[in-house]
């Protein structure tokens, strides 16, 4: 009988592996990569989102320059000296809704009527296109608290009339200046030379005040020396006597425009110069306070028919 050799024979040895405590350390490690990777991605998913925001407000604020642009390089064309033609109506409106109409309101939003005699006829038609008349103003298209750029035609206290086109939706404030005629042929200036950039400010019709109240060739926020957050005559930049809409050569736009949704982590404690008002209109305001993202575009445009 052979027998077996059992001091040969090596003990049975267990399959490496890995213990709880290594399986619990690589679960914690591939959780914090797992959060580290979703973080990354949920940030860059929200700053493509913001920039989407951002290029839909300065496409809305170039096509609406470039809308206005038009109406306004060819006011006042009058072929026949007819004396219709020009900047009809410079006061501030009520910004209304699809249901009613605007009225005129020295605390409402700015507005600008043009007349152009398109036809050539030196009547002031209505029903035409291109309409003779135009309105630009801030509206709620849609009655979504989201203020919109319209373009009214013809009459501008009745849209109903020649209708009301949507320019650009998400406008917050507009503003506008004109640069005037000096009575000589020239652009009116302050002392410095600077340009005078005039605006109604009690809603006549009559251009009283002008903004760069501190005569340092900006308007800006020193230029509301009183600090009740609106620039005008009490400022010092009175114009006496006031100055008919006739002697408008340029005008100046400003528009504020809104992002449509909330930028998530972003506070807006921005403050801006609209014209002759700040925004935010409240004083005591941590700026805009929300979570909306602005831009603001400001154009001046050559009324070439009316002449300098």
């Amino acid at each position: 009988m052979v027998k077996a050799n059992l001091s040969n024979l090596e003990p049975h040895k267990a399959s490496a592996g890995f213990t709880l405590v290594e399986l619990m350390i690589g679960i914690f490690i591939a959780a914090l990569v797992s959060t580290a990777i979703l973080s990354v991605y949920e940030a860059a998913g929200r700053i493509m989102q913001d920039q989407r925001y951002v290029a839909d407000m300065q496409q809305n604020l170039r096509g609406s320059i470039y809308v206005m642009e038009q109406d306004i390089k060819a006011v006042g064309f009058d072929p026949d000296a007819a004396g219709l033609f020009g900047v009809l109506n410079i006061q501030r409106w009520t910004i209304t809704d699809e249901k009613t109409n605007p009225e005129v309101d020295g605390n409402g939003s700015p507005s600008l009527t043009l007349a152009s005699d398109w036809n050539q006829n030196g009547v002031l038609d209505s029903g035409l296109t291109p309409p003779e008349r135009v309105t630009y103003r801030l509206f709620d298209e849609g009655d979504d608290d989201i203020l919109d750029l319209v373009r009214d035609r013809d009459d501008p206290s009745d849209p109903t009339v020649g209708g009301r086109e949507l320019v650009a939706e998400g406008i917050e404030a507009i503003a506008f200046a004109y640069a005037i005629d000096n009575g000589s042929g020239v652009l009116a200036a302050t002392a410095n030379n600077n340009l005078i950039w005039a605006v109604d400010t009690d809603n006549d019709g009559l251009l009283d005040a002008h903004l760069d109240s501190n005569d340092d060739g900006a308007i800006d926020a020193a230029d509301d020396q009183n600090g009740d957050w609106i620039i005008d005559g009490l400022d010092g930049g009175v114009l006496n006597p006031p100055v008919p809409m006739s002697e408008i050569r340029m005008v100046r736009i400003w528009l504020l425009a809104r992002a449509k949704q909330i930028s998530k982590k972003y506070v807006n404690t921005d403050r801006t110069v609209i014209g002759g008002r700040i925004f935010p209109l409240d004083k005591d305001a941590n700026g805009f306070n929300d979570a909306y993202k602005r831009r603001v575009l400001v154009r001046t445009v050559d009324c070439k028919n009316l002449g300098i």
